[in-house]
């Protein structure tokens, strides 16, 4: 059973009792902002899904961090779609205003059913 999570990933709780998570999209936070440890350093030590998308927040604003923040991006959604979460999963990169910034379509049934956007 796969709980819910708040936007602010908190856990989402109705009248007292613990949410459920619809159309994936705890699961697909987890993937995707859940650290990764990276030379025994920080990140989750739990064999559950995790990413390094964190190590971007720090890093300079360049194309070629765009295009890496987008190849790794590429590669969470892409697990995401083979184990049959969401039929397609579409992300982009770019910078907004001076934010690094990762986009997120997610597809069930040529429906859109998660778009979302998160300051990296």
């Amino acid at each position: 059973m796969d709980i819910l999570l708040a936007d602010n990933l908190d856990l989402g709780v109705e009248n007292g009792t613990y949410g459920l998570q619809q159309d994936g999209e705890t699961t697909l936070l987890q993937a995707f902002f859940t650290d990764a440890r990276v030379n025994n350093q920080r990140g989750y030590w739990l064999d559950i899904k995790s990413s390094e998308v964190w190590q971007f927040n720090q890093k300079r604003l360049t194309q070629e961090v765009v295009n890496d923040l987008q190849e790794t991006a590429k590669e969470i959604a892409d697990s995401l779609v083979n184990e049959g979460l969401y039929d397609r999963i579409e992300t982009s990169v770019f910078i907004q205003d001076g934010v690094l910034t990762l986009q997120l379509k997610c597809y069930d049934k040529k429906n859109i059913i998660v778009n979302r956007k998160f300051a990296i």
